[in-house]
């Protein structure tokens, strides 16, 4: 892996804020640097292109994710985030597996994304410095999830790259994989207190979805078959933890997704196994144990 941190052109942008603004700064000193990593990822996230990050950029505190960056760092992120994938490399089998590197881009953002790995021609893994800033659990849940993706990108191939083949049960269960293997990995169970960490939900918000565990999952499993869309990704995955009047959180597809994986888990199935699998065919497993 090669990992590059982005803070001294993060700085640099800065500097050029007060003669060019916010926005203007942030394009020529920062993305233009990181342009293809970015594109990849707006076109991933927010089916969108750059422009889709002016508002953020301009209601950025620049000086304030600065400071949580330098943080990132000054905890020995970086070094830590090398440990958390070379544990995750070994127990995917990741260098006999491929032959091929990747990036890992330590970034500021705008307070939006703490990681990601869209699929890519050239894998990579972003992440946001001013998001993990110093927490340790955050880090090693973040940066092994984030890994999952990268791995499985690689083992599916290229037709995670093809949108007609890339579902919203697709969706679902490459996030659900991906945190429960942010769990397995590290050796831990999945009691409430590691999935509170694993998913970034408040104790409120994993109680409703523990509640009404069924009842998510058959409802984001009626959506299975569509095409991905920013809707459905607003409405079940990338809202956040914040829960409605119902006490429903944002990202309950993270939630089922995880507690899929988890049933085949404990049904003796193997993490190794399953990261080779396409969502269809794992949730008619997991239709087949139920």
């Amino acid at each position: 892996m090669s990992i590059i941190v982005s803070i001294n052109d993060y700085r640099k942008c800065i500097h050029q804020i007060p003669a060019k603004g916010k926005w203007q700064a942030w394009l020529d000193h920062y993305y233009s640097k990181y342009r293809d990593m970015f594109d990849v990822i707006f076109k991933f996230l927010y089916m969108a292109d750059v422009q889709v990050m002016k508002g953020p950029v301009e209601a950025c505190n620049f000086e304030q994710t600065l400071g949580m960056f330098e943080k990132f760092l000054a905890q020995d992120g970086v070094r830590k985030a090398g440990e958390i994938l070379a544990l995750s490399e070994d127990f995917l089998a990741y260098r006999s597996e491929f032959q091929s590197d990747y990036d890992v881009f330590v970034m500021a953002g705008v307070g939006q994304i703490g990681g990601t790995a869209p699929p890519s021609l050239n894998p990579f893994i972003y992440l946001g410095a001013e998001v993990i800033e110093a927490d340790a659990g955050k880090l090693n849940s973040l940066v092994s999830h984030e890994f999952h993706h990268l791995a499985r990108n690689q083992m599916r191939g290229l037709e995670v790259l093809v949108p007609a083949t890339y579902t919203f049960a697709e969706l679902i269960l490459t996030e659900g994989l991906a945190t429960a293997f942010s769990i397995v990995v590290q050796g831990l169970d999945f009691d409430t207190s590691t999935l509170k960490t694993a998913l970034y939900m408040t104790e409120e918000a994993l109680s409703y979805c523990i509640a009404n565990r069924d009842a998510i999952i058959q409802e984001i499993l009626s959506f299975g078959e569509s095409p991905v869309t920013q809707e459905l990704m607003i409405k079940y995955l990338y809202s956040g933890p914040a829960v409605d009047s119902q006490g429903r959180p944002g990202n309950a597809g993270y939630y089922a997704g995880t507690a899929i994986v988890s049933d085949l888990l404990d049904q003796g199935y193997d993490m190794r196994r399953l990261t080779k699998m396409s969502g269809q065919d794992i949730i008619q497993l997991w239709k087949s144990c139920s």
